[in-house]
């Protein structure tokens, strides 16, 4: 019988990669892995590159099996993984079939949809992207610097570095790029109005680019995504999700890969996890880890952002659960090992949520504290905004709440009115009032934020915001209209919001609404609170504490005046 050849088509290529997974002269004819084989001929290594093969196969594997269990299909998911490992391992079809409880059929059925799904997935990695677009070779790396020191928390030195670049450059497409960059820069300094100001004048300038430029279309790009954050600094957050939905489709249909398109789906994905659209968040995190795979190298903020996604992405669901919280340590610890300031921050807020919603109000707190010193380190004003609110945001849910008196009226300075930012604030002031039980004086914050978060278009925000005021109005005596804020509370959570969120919209709703359908949901969502917090019960976050503990603490501070937050004693 003569011997299939792997270089025929993909289908035989992908039946022969599975056939002969652990005959390594075998995959060197494979064109699949042949890639991994090279320099291994006189080396002695073929151990070494069988491991390798296996290792890509498994994580493209879990990759895939994690984005199944994410839709749904969680069983099985786990099932094609094992079927995986197993052929990796050399085990006997009729052996995995038997510990998996599987027919043969079934088994060959299984076994045939991931091969082929894992095969696709490599194909996909050793086709390679396009090529970037070309900028000269200075001008990448004084951009790549720049974006370094925005990551690491410094934004005053790269708005400097910009800067000074800038004057030095004449009229176009490199004076653009430094431009946009700068821009950007400006808004992570918390200067809007000096960020609005350049994105003016770079669009002044398109005009005069040459068509056909090969910078003329990352240019065009750029300006779209640094205009969409731009517009969200300053309230405009419906327009920033039109032009950022615009972008990632575009961009994520293109075949090209590179790390612009990976920055356009990545922030479009956070925007709609911001507003409660996980289906569509999870469609631009599938297409982000695709275009990853195909990019030979990614900066590591943009790994640690792709895997932030994926936590994100997971508050959705209660099967992700431990996903959850997998995702975030991964973030965490690739932030401190790569000195990203911003995603160790992003990552320790959503721990805190994490620890928030299983009872560990001591590591709230203290992580808490931690967050606030770094970002209080950081340089300009929006990382310490956005720090300062969440840190409010999750000590509120926790016995400590108190503690977040000063703090959470000296970052009232920082937010800027008719913002998402300003709207959340607002609510949590509502809701510390309340929590105190000052529920006239509850009353007119959330009404303002409950305006602002429609006004900025966010109805997750909305969903929350409306559950407590309709608390607070219920409780002041106007029952009907507080009924009624929690049935619209209700209808909006339960298409907008996150799990924990329902979870605790049910169980507000309970306590206003006589109707069994939400009595029932909240007697659930209590035991499923329960649960959760019983899952997390003694697992030690050695990991986190270490890590944090080997941070160099050293002070990189803007010498401008700038102001000073506090947390009270818990």
């Amino acid at each position: 019988m003569p011997r299939a050849n792997p270089e025929s088509s993909f289908e035989v290529a992908a039946r022969h990669l599975f056939r002969h997974l652990n005959d390594v002269k075998s995959l060197r004819y494979n064109p699949l892995v042949r890639s991994m084989h090279v320099g291994a001929e006189n080396g002695g290594a073929d151990r070494a590159v069988l491991l390798a093969v296996h290792e890509r196969i498994l994580m493209e594997a879990s990759a895939l099996c994690k984005d199944h269990a994410a839709a749904g299909s969680k069983l099985r998911a786990h099932r094609q993984y094992a079927i995986v490992a197993a052929l990796c391992a050399g085990e006997p079809a009729a052996v995995t079939a038997t510990r998996l409880r599987l027919s043969r059929r079934q088994y060959y059925r299984e076994r045939r949809i991931v091969c082929v799904r894992v095969s696709h997935a490599l194909a996909q990695v050793g086709s390679g992207g396009a090529a970037r677009s070309e900028v000269g070779d200075p001008l990448r790396l004084l951009l790549a610097r720049a974006e370094a020191l925005l990551d690491q928390g410094f934004a005053r030195r790269a708005v400097d570095l910009l800067s000074a670049a800038r004057a030095g450059l004449p009229e176009g497409g490199a004076r653009s790029a430094v431009q946009l960059r700068l821009a950007d820069a400006l808004i992570s300094l918390g200067s809007a109005s000096r960020a609005e100001r350049l994105l003016a004048e770079c669009s002044a300038d398109a005009g005069a680019h040459k068509r056909g430029d090969p910078t003329d279309q990352w240019l065009h790009d750029r300006q779209l995504l640094v205009s969409a954050r731009l517009a969200m600094e300053t309230g405009r957050n419906a327009d920033a999700g039109f032009a950022l939905e615009s972008l990632a489709r575009r961009r994520g249909a293109a075949e090209d890969a590179d790390e612009e398109a990976l920055d356009a789906l990545l922030e479009c994905g956070n925007w709609y996890c911001q507003n409660g659209s996980f289906s569509r968040a999870r469609r631009m995190l599938d297409r982000a880890r695709d275009i990853s795979r195909r990019l030979p190298h990614a900066a590591a903020h943009r790994q640690i952002a792709m895997t932030l996604l994926a936590a994100h992405c997971a508050e959705d669901s209660i099967d992700e659960f431990g996903l959850e919280h997998h995702w975030l340590s991964e973030a965490l610890a690739l932030s401190i090992s790569n000195g990203s300031a911003c995603g160790m921050l992003e990552a320790m807020n959503g721990l805190m949520g994490y620890f928030v919603s299983t009872g560990r109000d001591d590591e709230v707190y203290a992580l808490a504290k931690e967050s606030l010193r770094i970002a209080q380190d950081a340089e300009g004003t929006r990382v310490l905004a956005d720090v300062g609110i969440e840190i409010a945001t999750m000590m509120l849910r926790t016995r400590h709440w108190r503690s977040i008196d000063p703090l959470l009226f000296e970052v009232e300075k920082l937010a800027q009115p008719d913002t998402l930012r300003w709207a959340i604030l607002k609510h949590l002031q509502g809701n510390f009032l309340m929590r105190g039980g000052r529920y006239d004086r509850a009353r007119a914050p959330l009404l303002g934020a409950y305006e602002a978060a429609r006004r900025v278009s966010n109805p997750r925000l909305e969903s929350i915001v409306l559950r407590d005021l309709a608390v607070v109005l219920h409780r002041a005596g106007s029952v009907t209209e507080g009924i009624e804020f929690m049935k619209h509370a209700v209808e909006l959570a339960e298409d907008y919001s996150g799990i924990w969120s329902l979870w605790n919209t049910y169980e507000a709703a309970a306590r206003l609404l006589t109707d069994r359908r939400i009595v029932r949901l909240a007697r659930q969502a209590r035991a499923a609170i329960s649960a959760r917090a019983s899952a997390s019960h003694g697992e030690g976050d050695h990991t986190l504490g270490s890590a944090l503990a080997k941070r160099a603490r050293r002070s990189h501070q803007s010498p401008e005046a700038r102001p000073r937050l506090t947390i009270g004693k818990g």
